[in-house]
């Protein structure tokens, strides 16, 4: 039935999402995230704040191709010149009904990434054209021997790492401070996290931090959202832009973008429209 649902755990949300039971409409403009964003809403997470409910629409029948449909992203480059990340087209001809999440992308994109994706964004005084020497693949991490000062508003410190200082490693050690893969804390919950803080010595704040973690992901039902299930298209555009037009984050010409994008089923509008501005850049 429409209407507020029973919240979901993250974990749940995420499973969802990598089976594409949640995939986004052809509307929905892109991730746009900084890594800090990211790291704030992990941390907000963590300390059991609330984070806005979000808003998914029921797809089913006919509806399910007559629209295009994206899968959501994985991973993330940030602000390159001369490269993209576009999401995949979700082929929906012989898909089951899903939900197409009509308010809270850049939040799950945010968590997944965090959870089992990169993040690349530009390094200081290199050039804006990709490559990996100007933007270096990053994965998130936990800080396991302290706790972040409340007064600059994280009470856990989390931070994109690169991947070639850490080697990706599970745990790294920097000299001074311990950080967790926060996508390994998956292989722990799965063989047990009391196990492992037994195997592994580490101390009681990371014992409470790595508990907390495991609870934010796995106990916590913190994903809440509305359920709109009328399979009407044009009603699904209507809330869309109310819900984004009302504030700064979404610019007119977003929107004009998005409506677009949203009534061009005929091919993947989006990739060809981020294939052109990419002809443009090189030229």
């Amino acid at each position: 039935m429409p209407g507020f649902q029973m919240p979901i755990t993250i974990d749940q949300a995420m499973g969802y999402i990598n089976t594409n039971y949640y995939v986004l409409p052809a509307f929905q403009r892109d991730f746009v995230w900084s890594a800090d964003q990211i790291g704030m809403l992990f941390d907000s997470l963590m300390r059991g704040y609330p984070t806005s409910s979000m808003l998914f629409w029921s797809v089913k029948g006919d509806t399910k191709t007559s629209w295009n449909f994206y899968k959501f992203i994985p991973n993330f480059i940030k602000d390159a010149n001369n490269k993209a990340v576009v999401n995949e087209l979700y082929n929906t001809k012989a898909a089951n009904d899903f939900f197409a999440v009509l308010d809270g992308q850049q939040r799950l994109t945010a968590m997944r990434i965090g959870l089992f994706g990169k993040y690349a964004y530009h390094e200081r005084n290199k050039s804006w054209n990709f490559s990996a020497e100007s933007f270096p693949n990053r994965t998130l991490y936990l800080c396991i021997t302290k706790y972040g000062n409340d007064e600059e508003g994280m009470k856990y410190i989390f931070d994109f790492l690169r991947d070639d200082v850490t080697n990706v490693e599970n745990i790294y050690d920097d000299g001074t401070d311990k950080w967790f893969r926060v996508g390994y804390i998956d292989d722990v919950h799965t063989s047990g996290l009391n196990k492992y803080l037994r195997k592994n010595d580490l101390g009681e704040t990371a014992e409470d931090i790595l508990d907390r973690l495991d609870a934010t992901i796995y106990t916590d039902k913190s994903i809440t959202y509305y359920l709109e299930e009328e399979q009407n298209p044009d009603k699904a555009v209507n809330i869309f832009t109310r819900i984004n037009s009302g504030g700064t984050e979404l610019s007119f010409s977003d929107i004009v973008f998005s409506l677009m994008v949203a009534n061009w089923s005929t091919i993947d509008a989006k990739t060809e429209i981020r294939n052109l501005q990419d002809l443009v850049n090189d030229r």
